[in-house]
């Protein structure tokens, strides 16, 4: 039993590999990565991973000169070269789930799902800029992977009760050939 579990587990982290060397580091959980690092390096003839997103420039200026931020994907944070340090909180739990020294990066969390953040920056230990994520009448992508048809199916009623909660207009998004005609025969526009 416990040489299937190991072979199982040698399996997992081989197949973690293979992914995370095909998307390059930009996927790098809670780490600074440079900002020129992340670009979509996705490869045409790499074997499908089961969901695959690109988030994007960051969007969001600060009122600081060189600091922007966003949402997507996680809490995103990019700092100019200097004597900053980066924080990510969990406002709900509590929780610092990211504290370290950056200067000319951006700065990722390895928490992609909905989170309470609070993103903090510090210059030379004084904090400079603060910001608590609010979804309220914000546009949110709630992406669900292909090929599991009931899975999504079934959190259909959690999408809607999130938007319900965070007031936010939200968008639920399925990917892939197969399931797309399904979303538009039940109504909305889910592709």
């Amino acid at each position: 039993m416990a040489e299937v579990k190991a072979a199982e587990k040698g399996r997992q982290s081989e197949h973690l590999e293979k992914e995370v060397s095909s998307r390059g580091n930009c996927t790098s959980s809670s780490k600074t990565v440079a900002k020129d690092s992340c670009k979509d390096n996705s490869d045409s003839t790499a074997a499908k991973t089961y969901m695959r997103f690109y988030a994007g420039a960051v969007t969001q200026d600060s009122v600081l000169e060189g600091i922007r931020f966003d949402f997507n994907y996680g809490a995103r944070v990019e700092v100019p070269a200097g004597d900053y340090r980066v924080r990510f909180l969990d406002r709900e739990a509590c929780l610092t789930l990211y504290d370290s020294n950056a200067s000319g990066v951006l700065v990722t969390s390895s928490k992609k799902y909905f989170v309470d953040f609070r993103i903090e920056v510090y210059e030379r230990d004084k904090l400079i800029f603060a910001h608590d994520l609010d979804l309220q009448g914000k546009k949110v992508l709630i992406k669900f992977p292909v090929g599991i048809l009931g899975d999504i199916l079934a959190w259909f009623p959690y999408a809607e009760a999130f938007r319900k909660k965070h007031e936010s207009d939200h968008q639920a998004g399925l990917s892939g050939d197969q399931l797309c005609p399904i979303g538009r025969t039940a109504g909305r526009s889910l592709c």
